[in-house]
């Protein structure tokens, strides 16, 4: 998956200090620019965002994003003044709102490539999908009524 991140973010050099080995360094930079590609902002995702330069990303697609290492990234992130957290946050209420910091947002951007892909969450059944399958039949006699009304 090819990814828009700020050519001045340097995020190799972010991690360093966090002392992480070989393979969760590489998990965890690649989960960094997913979610920095997320609160990018671009052309295609202006709309997106509100006049202060936030984003929205609820909880549940930063899981999604960041999985174990949610808090980790996220601490990182704000004290190393990449990313502003918006203070309107509410559990349950309201998403979290998140700001690229200037820095970093208006600067040239680059692709970089990562291996890891979003992952959708299965679908859950409808309501009424318990009450009804897929081999649902419409009877002859009620076909034939309906061709009379019409």
């Amino acid at each position: 998956m090819k990814v828009l991140v700020p050519n001045n973010l340097n995020v190799p050099e972010l991690i360093e200090e966090l002392n992480l080995s070989n393979r969760r360094q590489k998990y965890v930079k690649e989960k960094i620019y997913h979610l920095i590609s997320r609160v990018v902002a671009t052309h295609k995702n202006i709309k997106k965002f509100d006049k202060n330069g936030y984003t929205g990303l609820c909880s549940k697609e930063l899981n999604m994003i960041l999985n174990r290492d949610y808090k980790l990234i996220l601490d990182l992130l704000k004290d190393k003044n990449v990313i502003e957290l918006d203070l309107n946050y509410l559990k349950g209420v309201r998403c979290n709102k998140i700001k690229l910091n200037d820095q970093y947002q208006k600067k040239d951007k680059v692709l970089k490539t990562i291996r890891r892909e979003h992952k959708t969450a299965p679908s859950k059944n409808q309501l009424l999908d318990s009450y009804f399958n897929h081999n649902l039949e419409i009877q002859k006699r009620v076909q034939e009524s309906c061709k009379t009304h019409i």
